[in-house]
């Protein structure tokens, strides 16, 4: 518990003094979209998984994954 709270305080401090958009926007543009677009990626392919989503695929005894029929 004390772990989430003290980010959490980390957090609000550097979005008190606007230090945080300034880290935000040290990161480069490329890796920002990079990231966005990875979790995106997790996000539906969890989401479309057999025992967690709504089964649209599922795994395969040769491959890795399939798509369900």
């Amino acid at each position: 518990m004390g772990w989430p709270l003290s980010a959490g305080v980390v957090f609000f401090a550097l979005s008190a003094v606007v230090l945080r958009s300034k880290l935000a926007r040290m990161i480069p543009r490329n890796i920002r979209l990079a990231s966005a677009v990875g979790i995106g990626m997790f996000l539906a392919f969890t989401g479309l998984q057999t025992h967690q989503g709504v089964g649209l695929m599922a795994p395969a005894h040769r491959r890795w994954l399939v798509m369900k029929r």
